[in-house]
């Protein structure tokens, strides 16, 4: 992509060019649903004449933008590179196969000559050499030939043929999906979520049901009904947070990882924010199995020898455990104090406020300073900080023993990743400016209920506010709605809906009427000076794991009517942009 623009951002911004993408039901391959028994196998149902002629059949129906054709066609192997080159050139396309195994001399020749409108070159069919790292301005059609494995691979290798060129308008990118056990990652690849949390299945769902036409102006996306069936299929019967899928996750990161950087060094802390579509930090925590990501990499033979370090011993388990736990990151200054304090040995206000003007090279508000000392507050609770303890003057100093454990370089610079991880993830998420803005919570972002008890400065027990649908701090209601109810007991269970893009139907609780006070809040509240802000999520759990709410902004109360509970309507201050009611309501 463009240096770090996502795939998303850099298409809204006109920097690549459009693509058509189709979403071919392939009913040429037996079942795939299953573990490929091995790669041959796989082959043997690709490598057939049937295939092909559904391949040509879909390509002059779909065509593509330009007077001539520069194709790309992504296979499983060098076989099926070579098979398909064979029969396009009988067919009297023009094509090569280039792998790995071809001299770097090679490869720049034929890329030269695919380039070329005057050369009858049409197709080049490759493997993995073209992931990264090569773009061909003039490619105007993409095959995906292969199951797809992972989300990054094909944002790679789709991004191919994304670099604008004077021949063509858009590209068409052809996509022959197999009843294949990962066919979900099509649309998290198209998807390109920028939030660190959890895969969206509900999101996905929405998405592939609307043929994702409001994602961007710039694309058209089209799933044949088999296609959506299928990828439907496979989001709803695959749980992303069981041990097996989490280490298969990581381990196909790490292939990635490898073939990108060149190098045989493992996943680092980083890499989840360097790489678009990453898998999510939080989605690989989610189980019950693995709390940090050095676990992972222990339990799939990917460790390094700190990682083995941590693993073994209870106590850094328990300090990188804590520190993960943080991810996605919400509470930034809780989650820089802990690192800086198992970095440097110590930690207080002023070390958090130098470490974060440094490296977002601004002047924070004096505001800020309340809630850095919260988050100070917060940490002489933590735990897992063993002896650690606070003197004085507000500086928290770490357990003798566990800076022991920690001490030598290589921790150290594991630490520093952490802390940049820290940084890039959170800027790429909300922005530098949320340091120098009274209003810290975005519009449509996620959150959990504690999480924004910490954006709207609240220094208590972050607990209380995990045990009601609605809180009232400093002026504000907080009102956390589930749309979908389940599991939970019939006199709990209030009625919510959007009555459209701009109005909500909210009940309150069952002691909440017309005459009492909270009741008389919310009728009143704008004359009262009170805010209300609505949080709503699908459902409370997806696959076992507690979802987030996504903040829907500031309502002002409408009408009413009914006692014990109160049935409010609500008015919102934006309208709901229609992809996310789309979401919620579909």
């Amino acid at each position: 992509m463009v240096s770090n623009i996502r795939l998303e951002e850099a298409l809204e911004r006109e920097l690549l060019a459009p693509f058509h993408y189709f979403g071919i039901s392939d009913h040429t391959l037996s079942e795939l649903n299953m573990a490929f028994n091995s790669e041959r196998e796989l082959v043997i149902q690709l490598n057939t004449n049937r295939r092909v002629d559904l391949i040509l059949k879909n390509m002059k129906k779909y065509q593509y933008s330009g007077d001539t054709l520069h194709g790309l066609g992504f296979c499983v192997n060098k076989e099926h590179a070579k098979f398909m080159s064979e029969q396009f050139n009988r067919e009297g396309i023009k094509s090569v196969c280039l792998t790995g195994e071809d001299k770097g001399e090679k490869r720049v020749e034929m890329i030269k000559r695919l380039r070329d409108v005057n050369d009858d070159l049409q197709f080049i069919f490759t493997v993995d050499i073209f992931n990264e790292g090569i773009d061909i301005p003039e490619l105007n059609l993409i095959l995906f030939l292969r199951p797809t494995e992972s989300a990054i691979v094909f944002t790679q290798q789709l991004g191919r043929g994304l670099r604008k060129s004077a021949n063509k308008e858009y590209v068409t990118v052809l996509d022959f999906v197999a009843n294949h056990r990962k066919s979900y990652l099509i649309p998290v690849a198209l998807m390109g979520d920028r939030e660190q949390g959890y895969i969206d299945k509900n999101k996905i769902r929405y998405m592939v049901h609307s043929n994702f036409k409001e994602l961007n102006a710039n694309l058209h996306i089209d799933l044949s009904p088999i296609v959506k069936e299928e990828i439907l299929r496979t989001l709803d019967t695959t749980k992303f947070n069981t041990a097996d899928n989490i280490r298969a996750m990581f381990q196909d990161f790490d292939k990635v990882v490898k073939q990108s950087t060149g190098r045989s060094r493992t996943v680092q802390i980083l890499d989840f924010v360097k790489f678009e579509n990453a898998p999510k930090i939080r989605q690989l925590l989610s189980g019950t199995t693995y709390k940090n990501i050095h676990a992972i990499k222990q339990k799939t033979e990917l460790a390094d020898t700190i990682d083995t370090v941590i693993f073994e011993n209870k106590e850094l388990t328990k300090l990188f455990n804590s520190i993960s736990s943080l991810i996605p990151i919400r509470k930034f200054y809780d989650y820089t104090a802990l690192v800086l304090l198992l970095k440097d040995g110590k930690v207080n206000l002023e070390s958090v406020q130098k470490y974060v003007e440094y490296v977002f090279s601004i002047t924070m508000p004096e505001q800020e300073m309340a809630s850095i000392g919260f988050a100070i507050t917060r940490l002489t609770n933590n735990k897992a900080l063993n002896q650690s303890s606070q003197d004085d003057e507000g500086t928290i100093h770490l357990d003798p023993k566990l800076a022991t454990l920690l001490a030598g370089d290589a921790f150290k610079s594991l630490l520093n990743g952490y802390l940049d991880y820290g940084i890039r993830s959170y800027e790429q998420e909300f922005g530098k400016e949320i340091f120098l803005h009274d209003e810290k919570l975005h519009l449509y972002k996620k959150y959990r209920k504690e999480d924004v008890a910490v954006f709207e400065g609240f220094g208590g027990d972050l607990s209380t506010w995990n045990r009601e649908g609605v809180q009232f701090y400093n002026n504000c209601f907080y009102l956390f709605v589930n749309m979908e109810k389940e599991n939970i007991a019939e006199h709990l269970e209030y009625n919510d809906f959007f009555i459209d893009h701009n109005k909500f139907h909210w009940q309150s609780q069952n002691n909440t009427n017309h005459t009492s006070s909270r009741g008389e809040k919310f009728i009143n509240h704008q004359e009262l000076g009170i805010r209300v802000k609505l949080f709503v999520r699908k459902k409370a759990k997806e696959d076992g794991v507690t979802e987030p709410f996504i903040y829907l902004g500031e309502v002002d109360y409408v009408s009413s009517h009914g006692n014990s509970p109160m049935n409010v309507t609500w008015r919102f201050h934006k309208t709901i942009p229609q992809q996310l009611y789309g979401e919620l309501t579909y």
